[in-house]
């Protein structure tokens, strides 16, 4: 068997990288293999016949054509053959132009997950195949099919891979936070939630009540019209008019003289202008006690 790897790999004008980053092995292992002093194992070989079209019992035992496609060549031999889910995924990568840790972290999931799907070793559950096509705008029956069109999109190219599609509020919190370059873990701690919370968010499996909107917002300056429909700039303008305010030294020292009733007295007042003004609700008010 290892003389007729070396003529397959050969026949499709491969390197021993090249080959080997196929396969998911190394360099040195195919080598081996060729060299036979190491055996391709059964898994392997089932990756092999399924990527190159190769006839198993050919690989085996030496009987009947190397490929089980008469037309198969090696200029093709990148190419996808027939087309089952896991070949369509690679193809979709290479369009995006995305390593495969680039694309398994849009995807929020291990290189080597990605690695298992493109070899056939590992099949996707309905759940991600759903969220791959959301993320890349792809078409779920050309992914699961291989029938019409990759993109939904004809204008969706490799180009706009990193850009936000369709434009859920979902998607723009995800867009939101790569641009203030904050991870999860940032992003959740910053408005005092648990980073769960906002994976959930990013991949729509939750949607964010209006407090956590209100307090995104608030909290980043973001334009609430477009963190909602996606209208208007992302960011609202500052406002530097009281940047050089700062509270009279006088007036503290007066407020220290005044007893315990004297200042809840000033508090209602003031608390009952700023909500008067909707400056805050008594909503926020239970977020600043909390804090």
């Amino acid at each position: 068997m290892n003389e007729r790897i070396k003529a397959l790999r050969k026949k499709l004008k491969m390197s021993q990288d090249i080959f080997a980053e196929k396969l998911g092995l190394t360099k040195n292992y195919i080598s081996l293999i060729e060299n036979g002093n190491r055996s391709l194992s059964r898994q392997s070989m089932k990756v092999l016949c399924s990527m190159f079209n190769v006839n198993e019992d050919w690989l085996q035992n030496g009987t009947g054509n190397m490929f089980k496609s008469e037309t198969y060549t090696s200029y093709n031999a990148n190419q996808i053959i027939n087309g089952p889910i896991n070949e369509r995924i690679k193809e979709l990568r290479h369009t995006l132009k995305l390593t495969q840790q680039e694309f398994a972290d849009r995807l929020g999931v291990k290189r080597n997950t990605v690695g298992q799907w493109e070899c056939g070793i590992n099949s996707l559950t309905n759940a991600t195949i759903i969220f791959l096509c959301k993320e890349f705008n792809v078409s779920e029956n050309w992914l699961r099919n291989g029938i019409g069109d990759m993109f939904k999109s004809e204008t969706y190219t490799s180009n706009n891979a990193n850009q936000i599609i369709s434009g859920s509020i979902n998607e723009r919190i995800k867009e939101l936070r790569h641009t203030l370059k904050l991870t999860q873990q940032e992003f959740a701690d910053k408005i005092g939630i648990k980073r769960g919370a906002i994976a959930n968010y990013e991949i729509g499996r939750n949607t964010p009540i209006n407090s956590v909107v209100s307090l995104i917002c608030r909290e980043f300056n973001v334009n609430e019209n477009w963190l909602r429909n996606g209208s208007g700039n992302m960011f609202l303008p500052k406002d530097n008019s009281n940047s050089d305010m700062c509270i009279d030294s006088t007036f503290l020292k007066l407020l220290s003289m005044l007893d315990v009733e004297q200042l809840n007295y000033i508090k209602g007042i003031v608390l009952g202008t700023l909500i008067a003004d909707n400056k805050v609700t008594l909503e926020d008010l239970c977020n600043f006690k909390q804090r």
